[in-house]
């Protein structure tokens, strides 16, 4: 039992609340780290690391994903400035 829910009958739930925006901001940047990953060295493979949250419970899954779609994750990627690449590296290729 989390410490978090005996005390959320004291807190009125503000035990919840608390937390959560330390917790949002750590998700944030695993999921910054695992676009990077996936940029770097698994998408080039066929590969895709993902996270995945359900009510209590969070998971990292590796999945197996053709060459094409692979080359379409890393160009979305990119397009989201996930991955700060240098001034040398114009191309997706140079990156990989």
């Amino acid at each position: 039992m989390s410490i978090g829910y005996i005390c959320c009958l004291f807190t009125c739930g503000l035990s919840f609340c608390l937390p959560q925006t330390c917790i949002t901001d750590a998700e944030e940047q695993l999921q910054n780290q695992i676009d990077e990953y996936n940029i770097r060295i698994l998408l080039d493979k066929g590969y895709k690391l993902s996270y995945h949250k359900k009510c209590s419970t969070s998971w990292l899954q590796i999945d197996e994903i053709g060459k094409e779609i692979a080359k379409m994750e890393i160009n979305e990627l990119l397009k989201r400035d996930v991955y700060e690449y240098s001034e040398e590296e114009t191309d997706i290729s140079d990156i990989l």
